[in-house]
């Protein structure tokens, strides 16, 4: 071989191992960088129970600022105070934000006494020694009357001057349609909240993460304050007329709905959890955190478990734990069919359940959101309408009448 071309040959092995020496001591990939949320939950309840004062001392450790509901406007034009308990919120040690709601199905109501109670209620709290630095007005506005509510923001925005107060309201997405007078609206607040969860059909759900995201990009794009993004940790059952108008909602409070159309909406912990994970990598501009409605409790059915809410909040993996069960009654040969989470994540019902007995079953039936399949040695159930279950929670599906103890159970 030629002189050169040897040269040529040790010249460039000797690159290549150098190349090859340098991209190993390349250092790995480094993480993706995160941005922290701060996380604000309202309290929402109108009556403080004793599990509504446990999840406060057990939560307040997650969240940086509760938002209470202090008076409501009801469908009558009445300003309600609620009997807040003073010592469990003085206990938090959290800042406060007073929250005034004003019921959207209300056609007229007078401005001025609103103000003048409001004000008086945020007295009597900075009287009981609360740490109340905010007043936030919950009000549904229809888009068409965005310009009297900007007047109404107005003149208590006066009132409120000289104290460290500021003034919030929550925001829907559909004032977007009109954004000079929403722009307006904002003009005369220091903080928005807008909600991206609601009731509108039973097919999209209370949450649909593509349509909040896209809200928030519009709001943030157009926002001259700082606002938050409202979440949802509840489930809600919605009675629909034949024109599919909503007659009620029952969510925290059972109202009996009978009606052949409901529908029990719920909102899985792992698509609000994926769509914060997506903020702490590209935060929404102008938005300075999230607010959660509302403060679960352990006598709040269509809540989340507090571990749940807790997992979603803090961005740990979501693994649920579940299994079913044929669990042996006084009765004999009677056995009923038991779901169970054993984990700490609240965790969507599984599709169906396959009940698999070594001899025919006599008899089954379904309960509680499932229907059932029957063939000879097959017992199916169905999943009649998504619904959670909560963390160390059981839920009893149906029950089968069998000779014998040998079954095989599989969730799907």
């Amino acid at each position: 071989m030629p002189r050169k071309t040897i040269q040529y040959s040790i010249r460039l092995l000797t690159i290549i191992s150098v190349c090859w020496g340098l991209s190993a001591c390349q250092p790995p990939p480094q993480p993706k960088y995160t941005q922290a949320i701060i996380h604000d939950a309202y309290i929402w309840q109108h009556q403080w129970t004793p599990a509504l004062k446990s999840a406060l001392v057990t939560a307040t450790p997650w969240i940086n600022r509760w938002h209470v509901l202090g008076a409501e406007l009801n469908q009558h034009g009445q300003l309600m105070a609620i009997n807040a308990d003073f010592a469990a919120l003085a206990q938090a040690q959290k800042p406060l934000t007073l929250v005034i709601r004003i019921n959207g199905q209300l056609s007229n109501w007078a401005p001025e006494t609103v103000i003048n109670t409001s004000l008086d209620i945020l007295n009597h709290w900075h009287n009981a020694g609360l740490s109340v630095s905010g007043l936030e007005i919950d009000y549904d506005c229809p888009t068409s009357k965005l310009n009297d509510y900007t007047k109404f923001l107005s003149q208590l925005r006066q009132r409120l001057e000289g104290q460290s107060v500021k003034l919030l309201i929550t925001t829907l997405p559909t004032w977007l349609s009109s954004k000079s007078s929403l722009i307006d609206l904002l003009s005369q607040v220091d903080e928005a909240v807008l909600q991206v969860h609601s009731v509108s059909n039973p097919q999209q759900g209370l949450f649909a993460p593509k349509l909040a995201a896209d809200w928030i990009k519009q709001f943030s794009l157009i926002s001259p304050v700082p606002f938050k993004a409202a979440l949802a940790n509840y489930g809600s059952r919605i009675a629909w007329d034949k024109d599919g108008q909503i007659l009620a909602v029952e969510s925290e409070e059972n109202k009996g709905l009978i009606s052949q159309n409901t529908h029990e909406l719920s909102i899985a912990p792992t698509s609000v959890a994926e769509l914060l994970d997506d903020w702490r990598l590209h935060p929404p501009l102008n938005m300075n955190g999230v607010i959660w409605f509302r403060l679960p409790t352990s006598d709040d059915q269509r809540s989340w478990s507090l571990s749940s809410w807790k997992a979603v909040i803090n961005g740990e993996p979501l693994t649920p734990s579940l299994s079913a069960k044929a669990v042996s009654t006084d009765k004999k040969g009677l056995y009923n069919i038991v779901l169970s989470n054993d984990g700490e994540i609240d965790s969507q019902a599984p599709q169906h359940i396959d009940v698999i007995s070594s001899q025919p079953c006599i008899a089954a039936d379904a309960l509680n959101q499932y229907q059932m399949q029957r063939s000879t040695q097959l017992i199916q159930y169905f999943l009649l309408q998504p619904t959670n279950l909560r963390a160390h929670h059981q839920s009893l599906i149906g029950w089968v009448r069998c000779p014998t103890e040998e079954f095989e159970i599989h969730v799907h």
